[in-house]
């Protein structure tokens, strides 16, 4: 349902860019630089769990009922120029990314058991990603105007998850690992002046592995990410 109000958002400001797009922008192109931070949710990952003892045995979990989306803040710098047919953006963006990966239930083969803890397991991601993509509608004059860009992007980072397995009590221990993730985004501005605020919906699909070590075993997370993304933008066009 989010997805769908944000397309309908980003569909009219398409038609408000479309009416305006002939004029103000000079053949020679307007070169602009943006800078915005972003706050918005992004699709949770689905959790495998393989433990390893001394002796070689492997044990698979998978984590059940969890999270269906986390939360991200991102940090964008684009650069492009603007001409009558729109222009080309690039640029790169830092993003910190915080999720609840706490299961409800553990699947281990046919058997299902209850998670019987009652603390919270995170995982987290920061790292950078690379953008390039189309602007159109891009205006450099006072007044309130519209624009939509359409951005793919790929990236990666550091990731940090934590577990935690029942002895006397739960013993809790985190790991570190990396992380990458690629998609599409579509967003669409309002400027005003020279500040400009926006709404973006994508998909974004990710993986990443982390390992947990304990005394006398470890173990390995997989972490998979898939699904649709939006965020909500405030910044200022240079």
């Amino acid at each position: 349902m989010k997805v769908v109000l944000v397309q309908g958002f980003i569909a009219g400001l398409c038609a408000a860019s479309l009416s305006a797009a002939s004029t103000a922008v000079p053949d020679a192109g307007v070169p602009f630089h943006d800078l915005f931070i972003s706050l918005g949710a992004v699709p949770a990952p689905t959790v495998t769990e393989r433990s390893s003892n001394g002796s070689g045995a492997v044990t698979s979990y998978d984590w059940q009922d969890t999270k269906d989306s986390g939360l991200q803040v991102a940090l964008t710098s684009l650069n492009g120029r603007a001409y009558r047919w729109g222009g080309l953006v690039w640029g790169a963006e830092l993003a910190l990314g915080m999720y609840n990966i706490t299961p409800t239930f553990f699947q281990v083969g046919g058997t299902r058991s209850n998670n019987s803890s009652d603390g919270t397991l995170n995982y987290r991601t920061f790292g950078a990603n690379i953008l390039g993509g189309y602007e159109y509608g891009i205006m450099k004059e006072d007044g309130l105007r519209a624009f939509v860009e359409i951005l793919p992007h790929i990236g990666g980072g550091m990731a940090q998850a934590e577990n935690e397995v029942k002895t006397v009590g739960y013993d809790r221990k985190s790991g570190t690992g990396f992380y990458n993730e690629y998609g599409i985004r579509i967003a669409g501005f309002l400027t005003e002046r020279n500040w400009i605020f926006g709404l973006s919906a994508g998909v974004i699909k990710g993986s990443s592995k982390v390992k947990v070590y304990y005394d006398g075993y470890d173990t390995e997370l997989r972490l998979k990410r898939s699904g649709a993304a939006m965020s909500f933008l405030a910044g200022y066009r240079f």
